[in-house]
């Protein structure tokens, strides 16, 4: 079956014939005749899978959507040359063993992960992850989340990422055509504060002048190119450490 992360089983030993797929490139885990066809119909009398798809569906989705997974690039050394992975790390164990149970439930739950879940990306390089999906798996995601500083580049461009392309040309929205969602955590790095001299709440002031004239121009760019996606730009305050009393 196809790997998901946060899922981990045994290797087996045994030989395997050819795997079979769909047209869209998922596994085709229909069985019409076989050993398996005993096991299959003893599955099929089981409560849960005798309950209505609706019901079924939303048993699923419960179980499977509501996660918002991180995808990081981390550097992964390859027969002695340093690559850019990107990948959905640190994942929980089995978060995703449903789709191990049984042939019926892996059909009807292969792309809930994708649909149901919202993913992040806090550098350009981490959208190459897509690349690693199946068309349908691509094109089934919903909801992306992208981590910024000030809405002017990617929140991890200097501490991972090799192309340090500011916004909005370091996003790759193109590899996600089902794309509902686009959500922006616009980390702010300078805050206003009344407390300050006059020089430097006019420094606080620009600066969040300047923020949002980078949204308005991230909104114009997206309206053009995914007229049909919805956005949100979600402010992150940075709150300043306060520093060690000595008294």
């Amino acid at each position: 079956m196809d790997k998901y992360p946060g899922t981990r089983t045994a290797p087996s030993k045994r030989r395997t014939g050819p795997v079979r797929r769909l047209e869209n490139g998922m596994l085709d885990v229909t069985r019409k005749s076989g050993k398996h066809v005993r096991t299959i119909r003893t599955n099929s009398q089981s409560r849960l899978l005798r309950l209505p798809p609706e019901l079924r569906n939303q048993i699923w989705e419960y179980a499977l959507g509501g996660h918002a997974f991180d995808i990081t690039t981390r550097k992964v050394f390859k027969q002695r040359k340093r690559i850019d992975k990107a990948k959905a790390w640190d994942l929980p164990i089995n978060t995703f063993a449903l789709l191990r149970v049984c042939r019926q439930i892996y059909a009807e739950t292969a792309l809930i992960p994708y649909k149901h879940n919202a993913f992040c990306f806090a550098s350009e390089d981490a959208f190459d992850w897509a690349v690693s999906l199946r068309p349908v798996q691509q094109n089934i995601i919903a909801e992306i989340h992208v981590a910024t500083i000030g809405a002017n580049r990617m929140l991890a461009a200097d501490q991972v990422s090799q192309r340090r392309s500011l916004l909005p040309d370091a996003l790759h929205f193109d590899r996600f055509p089902g794309l509902k969602l686009i959500s922006f955590d616009v980390l702010e790095t300078f805050q206003y504060d009344e407390k300050r001299p006059a020089a430097q709440q006019t420094l606080a002031l620009l600066a969040e002048l300047l923020i949002a004239a980078q949204e308005l121009r991230i909104a114009l760019h997206l309206r053009k190119v995914k007229p049909d996606v919805r956005m949100a730009f979600v402010r992150v305050k940075v709150v300043p450490k306060t520093p060690p009393s000595t008294t």
